[in-house]
């Protein structure tokens, strides 16, 4: 199955789950699937591999292939090169996808399929914080497990962070092997 995107009951064979499960999953906001002209529901590849990822469900084969690694998507502000956090990612084993400044940042949220987000807490100061509250906010949006570059030793920032729900923040100069061993128990074993 070479799909880009699935239907509702082929995802629903591909999960091992029954058609009327993926329905209330896409009603409820758990799973994204958009309409067709013919009114239609169809789910993106990447957006039902993030799903299974982030639930912890086997991975069918039909969604195996090279480009399954974790997509973990990169905000940073608008000043900042994103390039090592890029690296990081990169040499973690993981996808990695960009956004900088706010406007980059909304729209790349509502685009992107990742699996977490990690947010360079230097570059975006107090805004950091922000994003993540007004993530939150949105009713039927559960963002994906959200973790941090920054000052891990900074107690203030770490109790505010986890008030937010920030699963982790990591030091900026961590081994690329930790940070994936850390990250992906988060993803539950990817």
């Amino acid at each position: 199955m070479e799909h880009r995107y699935f239907t509702t009951h082929e995802a629903a064979q591909l999960i091992g789950v029954s058609l009327p499960t993926i329905i209330n999953w896409i009603k409820s906001g758990r799973l994204t699937a958009h309409r067709t002209l013919g009114g239609h529901r169809r789910i993106e590849r990447d957006v039902l591999a993030a799903f299974i990822r982030r639930h912890g469900l086997p991975m069918p084969s039909a969604l195996l292939e090279e480009s399954s690694a974790p997509r973990i998507l990169a905000l940073t502000g608008s000043k900042a090169d994103p390039t090592p956090v890029l690296e990081l990612l990169r040499r973690a084993g993981f996808q990695a996808l960009s956004a900088q400044g706010l406007l980059s940042i909304g729209f790349a949220l509502g685009q992107s399929a990742s699996d977490a987000l990690l947010l360079d807490l230097p570059s975006l100061g107090a805004r950091a914080f922000s994003i993540l509250e007004e993530l939150r906010e949105r009713q039927g949006y559960r963002p994906p497990p959200v973790f941090a570059l920054g000052n891990p030793h900074d107690e203030r920032l770490c109790r505010k962070m986890s008030e937010l729900g920030f699963q982790e923040i990591f030091d900026p100069a961590i081994e690329p092997v930790i940070f994936r061993q850390r990250v992906a128990w988060f993803l539950r074993g990817i």
